[in-house]
């Protein structure tokens, strides 16, 4: 593809399934910082779509690419010329790169829209959250019978002694955002097992 640079300036990233914010990056994420990085100024349409849909495009395995309208950033690794992995850039190197694509042309790339890229609208730790309380519900077995009714007086405020009732409106309280019962109930879980 015409019109790839690379310049030799390293950045950390954090290459995920979801486009993460840097500020929802967690200490236990695989950050590294890569080199020889190839960097393509596209329009902003372009990166809309490298940002919201898992895309095609004839760019080699395991190659860091950074696209960028010089607004906005993304990092993607492409395998089998689909992306496969990306990254948001942390906020200074923003700045950074804001000169280095400054000084670029922009590039028409040939590219195929897939799939819809799983979106986060919560920060990471709600679906940290989300999961856990799933789990316990998900998991519950007759010994349980006592945590469960526990845990559901807790959330809602309420006794109920039908554990199918009880699980199906856990259920369903968790296809809605995280509040601060569901992170109560969290921490709960939590202490219930040290």
């Amino acid at each position: 593809m015409k019109g790839d640079n690379i310049l030799h300036y390293s950045f950390k990233l954090n290459f995920q399934d979801k486009y993460y914010a840097f500020y929802d990056w967690f200490a236990t994420d695989d950050i590294k910082e890569y080199h020889n990085i190839k960097y393509y100024k596209v329009d902003t349409k372009t990166l809309n779509d490298l940002i919201n849909y898992n895309v095609r495009m004839d760019l080699a395995n395991d190659q860091v690419y950074i696209f960028s309208d010089t607004f906005s950033y993304i990092a993607i690794i492409f395998q089998d010329n689909i992306s496969y992995k990306v990254s948001r850039v942390m906020l200074n190197d923003e700045y950074k790169l804001k000169k280095i694509f400054m000084d670029l042309k922009y590039t028409n790339i040939d590219y195929e829209k897939l799939d819809k890229r799983a979106k986060n609208e919560d920060l990471r730790y709600m679906d940290v959250i989300k999961k856990a309380l799933l789990d316990e519900v998900n998991l519950f077995n007759e010994n349980d019978e006592d945590k469960i009714k526990y845990l559901y007086y807790e959330w809602f405020d309420k006794k109920e002694s039908n554990i199918d009732l009880i699980k199906k409106r856990m259920l369903n309280k968790l296809q809605k955002p995280i509040t601060f019962k569901e992170k109560y109930i969290y921490e709960l879980i939590l202490a219930s097992k040290k």
